[in-house]
């Protein structure tokens, strides 16, 4: 049997006091339940149906792309998105992160002799050098240096096989299943793949990070001259970053067998959006008209943050124990601009297992045309004296 309380018949985004009342009739209500409940299958992939007029869409010439809300995860715009394709150097946007969120920025690198004369684009790195790992990355995300690619992946994992498990191991925890990685620079190699729906999703994981933010959006970068490092002037190859004021950084790319791939991305006072494009001769021009079409037709709707919609519920089996629940992440939908329809949530839970972090159930968020489903876990577990589980 599955729960699925009515919480509000109407909620005007944007309303913080209405989200906490919510909380205090989840708690209410769930505290009373005294039954065990079955287990809850549904799809989290947000769903939408937006009025907006075939005409009004981007036009491109790519071979597959994809625009999206960076903080809903709504899909707005795309084409032959789950096609898997090569995506040269935008691959760097999952070196970068896996580097920053393993290794402190300040850490002294030792260039490896493997990261000296490497294939392509590149930031010169003699072995012996000394850089730091912010100097790396910036060399990495402004240059497309794959020497600073290699050297960041030693230094980061200890070797280059170890560290593109370290980035096949996040992309299976960010759910993606058409992206493999055989290498941290993009250089072309039979089983190095993504998709533009997938590429899109590791983009907008990426801006989540305050020091990866930072990078993208630096237009110059300057080294200077020291002991066991010479000199170096860095320049971000992103031309939306110059010619489009909303544009925040992200990654250009291009092999002979990826034809030109781009990942941009831009920040707006209602909504963050990423545009992908694989295979696109006339990426700038593409990407420019879905930025715009982003931030003139849709904005991001704040439902809760991470933590706020909080409950508990005990389960009728012997032992009784009182499961907490919770929404880890932040919760946003998209909405078309000018929208005004009220929203309706509500939440079902149906969950036989009472492990911390397994999903516990969804909160269904809905207008008057669209499901969002976001997932609830269990944050705590306490037996009926009040012990922890």
């Amino acid at each position: 049997m599955t729960h699925n309380k009515k919480i509000l018949s109407a909620v005007s985004y944007g309303a913080a006091s209405a989200v906490f009342s919510i909380l205090v009739f989840f708690y209410a209500e769930f505290a009373k339940t005294q039954q065990v409940l079955p287990t809850f299958s549904a799809s989290v992939a947000p769903t939408a149906e937006f009025n907006i007029s075939a005409s009004e869409y981007p036009q491109t010439g790519a071979q597959s792309c994809a625009l999206i809300d960076a903080q809903s995860g709504q899909l707005l715009f795309s084409k032959n998105e789950n096609e898997r394709l090569p995506m040269a150097s935008t691959t760097k946007i999952m070196t970068a992160i896996i580097a920053i969120e393993n290794k402190s920025l300040d850490d002294d690198v030792l260039i490896p002799k493997e990261a000296q004369n490497v294939e392509g684009s590149s930031i010169y790195l003699v072995a012996g050098e000394v850089l730091s790992l912010r100097e790396l990355l910036y060399g990495l995300m402004l240059e497309s240096g794959n020497d600073a690619a290699i050297a960041i992946a030693i230094h980061t994992a200890g070797s280059v096989e170890k560290f593109c498990d370290m980035m096949n191991e996040k992309a299976k925890t960010l759910g993606l299943c058409n992206t493999n990685f055989e290498n941290p620079h993009g250089l072309s190699s039979e089983n190095h793949y993504t998709t533009a729906h997938e590429l899109a999703k590791i983009a907008a994981y990426a801006m989540k990070n305050e020091d990866f933010r930072k990078i993208v959006a630096t237009e110059k970068y300057i080294i200077d001259e020291r002991e066991n490092c010479r000199e170096r002037y860095f320049f971000n190859h992103n031309r939306l970053l110059r010619s489009l004021d909303i544009c925040d950084g992200m990654k250009t790319g291009y092999t002979l067998a990826s034809g030109r791939c781009l990942v941009t991305s831009c920040t707006v006072e209602n909504g963050r959006f990423v545009a992908v494009t694989l295979n696109d001769r006339d990426d700038w021009s593409d990407h420019k008209e879905m930025l715009l079409f982003a931030t003139s037709n849709f904005e991001s709707v704040k439902i809760a943050a991470g933590g706020e919609i909080f409950f508990s519920y005990q389960t009728a089996a012997s032992p009784k124990q009182t499961v907490s629940v919770t929404n880890t992440e932040d919760i946003y939908i998209t909405r078309k601009k000018g929208e005004d329809a009220a929203l309706n949530l509500s939440v079902e839970i149906g969950a036989t297992s009472s492990l911390v972090g397994d999903t516990a159930g969804y909160l269904s968020v809905n207008d008057k045309e669209n499901c969002f489903l976001f997932p609830l876990t269990v944050s705590g577990v306490r037996s009926a004296d009040g012990g922890c589980v």
